[in-house]
């Protein structure tokens, strides 16, 4: 293959990518602890969802197999020789007995405890109409530091560094996993197992409440916070 495309994860991650067996343009190559994929074309869809891969690093590959960081001007070695299996094959023969090594924790159920490992909050659970008056008269400069979702409820999930100052619930948020400040889920096994558990995909969001339950935000879910965005979101929400 005249590979164009490529990207480098940790093997770890591996149960993320379920997803991309719909596209036949992917072929895998397992090195070490680190998996890598090759395309030789991608559609900018396809390539901007690989971004949002859990650590996967993205590669423009050169003429000569130099691997061209995506935003780098330097390359940074060069693509695996191989061997290279094509990835709907190779999920296939792989996959199940990492599953079934995954599913071992959650023979007990997920559920939120107290940590004592401080963490920055990036996320607020706020009124959306809480919300849509802020953002009337914030700075146009803060806006573009956040986006939002809103649901039915009326309720709108800020995401951004630093917060807006408003009442709600501040969250920690780890590989797209957002808890409530101060809390963590046990058993204490790594993101990419609790995403696979709770059948996220990538570029998902998992909003996890104190007693325990949790809503899914998709990627799509999220806008750009502007004040005719916000307007919108409020006005729809209660037209119902």
């Amino acid at each position: 293959m005249n590979a164009r495309h490529a990207l480098s994860l940790s093997r770890d991650e591996a149960v993320c990518l379920g997803p991309l067996r719909r596209w036949s343009a992917f072929e895998v190559c397992e090195a070490e602890e680190t998996l890598w994929l090759r395309a030789a074309r991608l559609e900018d869809e396809q390539w901007e969802y690989c971004r949002r891969l859990p650590g996967a690093e993205r590669f423009e590959v050169l003429a000569d197999g130099q691997l061209l960081p995506v935003g780098a001007r330097v390359p940074r070695g060069y693509l695996p020789a191989g061997p290279w299996e094509v990835l709907h094959r190779w999920l296939q023969l792989e996959l199940p007995a990492a599953e079934t090594a995954l599913a071992t924790p959650f023979q007990t159920a997920l559920r939120l405890v107290r940590s004592s490992e401080p963490r920055p909050a990036s996320w607020l659970l706020a009124s959306l109409a809480e919300w849509s008056a802020y953002v009337e008269t914030a700075p146009l400069v803060r806006l573009a530091r956040w986006s939002f979702a809103a649901d039915a409820a009326g309720r709108a999930a800020i995401r951004g560094a630093p917060l807006p100052p408003l009442r709600g619930t501040q969250y920690v948020e780890e590989s797209g996993l957002a808890v409530p400040a101060g809390w963590h889920w046990s058993p204490a096994v790594e993101a990419a197992v609790v995403r696979a558990a709770l059948r996220l995909e990538p570029g998902d969001c998992a909003l996890w409440f104190a007693d325990g339950a949790w809503q899914k935000i998709a990627a799509g879910d999220w806008v750009r916070a502007t004040r005719s965005a916000v307007r919108l979101t409020l006005e729809e929400q209660r037209r119902g």
